[in-house]
């Protein structure tokens, strides 16, 4: 009764690709599906300007005000998280410092694969704060199933 089903024939929409190469080649037509308020005028050369570091500091508190979050900024709040799960900072709905390692393995398991995924397509800075965080997580959750399984080890005295 089973049947060997086989698609012999893919169907592929390669419609999309010749669409791309003639808006490729045609740069300097504006998109006629934009609203004229969309479209910029033509890009003017920008007389180079160094900025200085409290000028950079200005610029990213403007991008902070606007609610954008930098990578760095979501690892971090990961890596927070996985810290409250090892018990390193104190659940901040309990104020107690709560072990679930559980929940802690998941999360460093997903920085490790945030990292496989990103690789190659992350700055440096973000590179090294990725590989330390998870080296200091990864390091705090061994420590913990070592002391779990030393414990698991010893005998009872009360027994």
């Amino acid at each position: 009764m089973d049947k060997d089903i086989r698609f012999t024939q893919k169907k592929v929409d390669e419609s999309w690709k010749s669409q791309v190469e003639t808006e490729r080649l045609k740069p300097n037509q504006p998109d006629a599906t934009k609203k004229s308020s969309d479209l910029k005028s033509p890009k003017e050369p920008q007389q180079q300007k160094t900025q200085t570091p409290s000028e950079n500091t200005e610029q990213k508190s403007a991008t902070e005000e606007e609610g954008s979050v930098s990578f760095e900024q979501f690892l971090n709040s990961i890596g927070v998280q996985a810290m409250i799960q090892l018990g390193v900072i104190p659940n901040p709905v309990t104020r107690q410092q709560e072990v679930d390692l559980e929940a802690a393995r998941e999360t460093i398991d997903i920085i490790t694969m945030l990292k496989t995924k990103t690789e190659g397509n992350c700055t440096e800075r973000e590179s090294s704060f990725l590989s330390q965080m998870l080296y200091q997580l990864q390091s705090r959750y061994m420590g913990l199933i070592h002391e779990a399984t030393k414990e698991a080890a010893q005998p009872d005295d009360n027994a």
